[in-house]
């Protein structure tokens, strides 16, 4: 015994408590008892994949958000213990934002249930097996043949089209919702482009940038993807960078990351948009500059306070810069007249020629149904066409607005 622990540094009362082997298992293997075991796996019948000691690592993907970044999770005894950016993922490259670092605090958050939960007579909610909960999930599904509703607050993966495949094999619908989901911005291309799906945006082409209140680096869009573009852009590279300006009422990280930043009042960046719209269109001899001349520097100026040799100079580079890209939305534009600023970008980016090059079209980085799904879903409700509704990684019920009295359609 001496021995084996001097040549491994672990006594086998030690080895026991790591693998959780108790009661009579123990006595079977050691003949002694242990104290505290720690339970991770059942290791009586062990995995292949899995040697006490030694670290297992798997390729998954993020859920912190929608982006779905690529992960490295790394396990020890089955359990995982680190997160790490896969390098051959292409939206992250290898990189992690803090969020998705700290994804195993939610895995081993204390509040976390640790089983399904059935309401009971009183009210309250009782811990049920797994077998129970997914028997009376199946004979609800049953009972309700045709009127399953599934809300789902998932990004894009191989799990949302398996919903929407089991969805449509049963009956139903699949309702796609976050309650920040960027409505403004596809709104606004549908106007614009009659087109309401969103672009992915090429940030480590341009030359010169300029958000319109995008907190692209924190918060807005895929963020990890967007960093890594900004890096390339915004790096020297044989002795040139891209010019990055940040129009907005509120400092933010991206902000903070700016070369200039204006401080506009909210609601005013609209005004802003379309006067760089106007000097750029009438700089590229663009058709749509007689449309905009009523947004002169001196109009901008007056109404929005941004002096008009600045609105210039900044329409300048803007215009003159191979290729440009504007953006607009998040959480700056979650007021009534984001559609309105989300067309104003638009407009710019149209008269700059950036569609094509830096905003290119073709895969949704975030497909949703929006507010007007949820609404749907709601009259559904009413007309009695629901009879099972299934919310998963979202909670309506906090983030709706109350007029849409969720909680007195959900209670049906």
């Amino acid at each position: 015994m001496a021995d084996e622990q001097e040549s491994t540094g672990v006594d086998r009362r030690q080895f026991l408590k790591v693998l959780g082997v108790t009661g009579a298992g123990t006595a079977a293997l050691s003949g002694c008892s242990t104290d505290r075991v720690a339970k991770l796996v059942p290791y009586l019948v062990q995995s292949e994949q899995q040697i006490p000691g030694v670290a297992t690592w798997y390729a998954s993907t993020c859920t912190e958000c929608a982006t779905g970044c690529g992960l490295h999770v790394k396990t020890r005894e089955g359990r995982p213990i680190k997160l790490e950016g896969n390098p051959d993922h292409p939206t992250n490259a290898g990189t992690l934002c803090s969020r998705g670092q700290a994804g195993l605090q939610s895995l081993y958050n204390p509040d976390r249930l640790g089983a399904p939960m059935a309401r009971n007579a009183a009210g309250g909610f009782d811990a049920i097996t797994w077998d129970d909960a997914i028997a009376r999930l199946a004979a609800k599904v049953q009972a309700a043949p045709g009127k399953v509703a599934f809300l789902n607050g998932y990004g894009a993966s191989t799990f949302t089209g398996l919903v929407r495949d089991w969805v449509g094999a049963i009956g139903g619908q699949v309702v796609q919702w976050e309650p920040f989901a960027r409505e403004a911005e596809r709104q606004a291309n549908l106007r614009t482009w009659n087109r309401s799906d969103l672009p992915t945006f090429d940030f480590g082409a341009a030359r010169s940038i300029v958000s319109f209140g995008a907190d692209f680096l924190e918060t807005w869009g895929p963020v990890i993807e967007q960093q890594r573009g900004f890096a390339a852009a915004h790096g020297l590279h044989d002795g040139t960078m891209a010019k990055h300006t940040y129009i907005g009422p509120r400092m933010s990280l991206t902000g903070a990351n700016a070369d200039l930043y204006l401080q506009v009042a909210p609601g005013q960046e609209t005004l802003v948009a379309l006067g760089l719209a106007h000097l750029v269109a009438v700089q590229r001899g663009h058709p749509l500059a007689g449309s905009l001349a009523q947004y002169s520097p001196e109009m901008v100026a007056k109404e929005a306070g941004v002096p008009a040799e600045q609105l210039t100079a900044l329409a300048d580079a803007f215009a003159t810069a191979e290729p440009s890209l504007a953006v607009a939305g998040g959480i700056s534009v979650q007021h009534r007249g984001a559609i309105d600023l989300c067309a104003a970008v638009n407009m710019l980016n149209t008269v700059a020629g950036t569609i094509g090059r830096t905003v290119v079209f073709g895969a949704d980085p975030a497909p949703s149904d929006g507010y007007a799904g949820v609404q749907g879903l709601l009259d559904a409700m009413d007309r009695g066409q629901v009879g099972v509704v299934i919310v998963h990684e979202a909670n309506p019920l906090y983030a709706l607005p109350k007029s849409g009295k969720f909680a007195e359609r959900f209670a049906k």
